[in-house]
């Protein structure tokens, strides 16, 4: 953990609006929580709880006791009366069938939300599954079913998007990133050497204002240029996706529709292809 983060936390709490910590929940202190709830920021909190039992969240942890350290991290949060999401990481097919039990667990904790997300198979999760067709429809089945059982409490991990709809997920149109030294990207999950928008500090430059605007017109991975893809079920409306299957050259830019597609437009905004 970062050594100056209660510090960060606070610069956050009384210079925005709202304020979201994402975390384990296992280090959480009452002290953060109480700085966050008095501040005038709207304060959220999303706690990772990857599995209904202490057995699938150690195992996932790698850590003895971390169910229960993120258990009272849950109930902490809520004796603030902070608003909270749980979110669920799937890292292998058989987390699928555990969703149902975890968000029962979650209700239970009077939790205001809960997802349950496949992990994003980049990072320090490289080489993690990535969701083939049965996969996938098993896991919109469960979906479904949650969604129906909880309705907007239960959080679906993405929509799937209709033939025309090239919205994306909202990164940059509705929201990006900034790291710590700055630097500007399309969201969290995406690495900077990926794409970098530029300095925060530079906002105001033509150059960085005309990266956005490319951006704004560059269409989400959709059916109307991957249908029949293999890949088509894991970069559906999400860039970072996509630019994960081009850098890692789990596709060439030469066979992906996408990317032909819009090579100028990718150009323009910093993305050149494969990490060499």
């Amino acid at each position: 953990m970062h050594p100056d983060f209660p510090a960060i936390l606070k610069y956050a709490c009384d210079n925005f609006d709202i304020v979201g910590l994402l975390t384990n929940g296992a280090r959480l202190k009452a002290e953060w929580l109480e700085s966050m709830k008095m501040s005038k920021a709207i304060p959220t909190v999303q706690i990772c709880l990857d599995g209904p039992d202490a057995e699938s969240v150690d195992r996932t942890a790698g850590v003895s006791g971390s169910f229960d350290r993120i258990i009272r991290g849950i109930k902490l949060t809520k004796e603030y009366g902070i608003i909270l999401r749980i979110g669920m990481i799937l890292d292998n097919p058989g987390k699928i069938d555990l969703i149902e039990r975890t968000a029962e667990i979650a209700y239970a904790l009077n939790a205001d939300a809960f997802i349950a997300t496949p992990v994003l198979n980049f990072g320090r999760a490289k080489g993690h599954f990535l969701l083939d067709e049965p996969t996938l429809q098993h896991f919109l089945s469960v979906n479904d079913k949650l969604k129906q059982r909880y309705g907007k409490w239960f959080s679906r991990e993405a929509e799937m998007p209709e033939q025309g709809d090239h919205s994306g997920c909202g990164a940059v149109r509705k929201q990006f990133a900034i790291n710590w030294t700055g630097r500007c990207k399309t969201c969290v999950m995406q690495p900077m050497e990926w794409l970098d928008f530029g300095s925060a500090y530079q906002m105001e430059s033509l150059e960085f204002q005309a990266r956005f605007e490319d951006f704004f017109k560059l269409p989400a991975p959709g059916l109307d240029f991957c249908e029949g893809c293999s890949h088509v079920s894991y970069c559906m409306n999400c860039y970072v996706r996509a630019f994960n299957v081009l850098k890692t050259g789990i596709k060439k830019p030469s066979d992906c529709a996408w990317y032909q597609k819009n090579a100028d437009l990718l150009c323009r905004i910093g993305f050149n292809g494969p990490i060499q």
